[in-house]
């Protein structure tokens, strides 16, 4: 029998290219440096980050993404996201991130 890794996400996930910055945060604070990256994929529970250069986090960590204006109109702020990293490949400095839904 071929081994057949089992799909633990809900809900679909969805091709994008977005850039960010991000931060990691605790006690309402952000904690260490801005990093810089794209959003590779989504889906209602997470998302796929790429990075522009390693940045040191650990699994649990809090965080602040900012998706940035695409449109051609400056007036649009970035949008604010919050996450918790679940996974991360240093070597290809991709993260794994639970969205938050509202909670601090």
């Amino acid at each position: 029998m071929a081994n057949i890794k089992s799909e633990r996400r809900n809900h679909p996930r969805r091709i994008i290219k977005l850039p960010i910055a991000l931060f990691s945060f605790g006690d309402g604070e952000r904690i260490g440096e801005f990093c810089f990256g794209e959003i590779l994929d989504a889906s209602v529970d997470g998302v796929k980050v790429i990075l522009n250069k390693v940045c040191e986090f650990k699994v649990g960590d809090k965080f602040v993404i900012y998706a940035m204006n695409q449109m051609e109109r400056e007036s649009v702020p970035p949008v604010e996201i919050r996450a918790v990293l679940v996974w991360q490949d240093r070597d290809s400095g991709s993260l794994g991130m639970k969205l938050m839904h509202g909670e601090n």
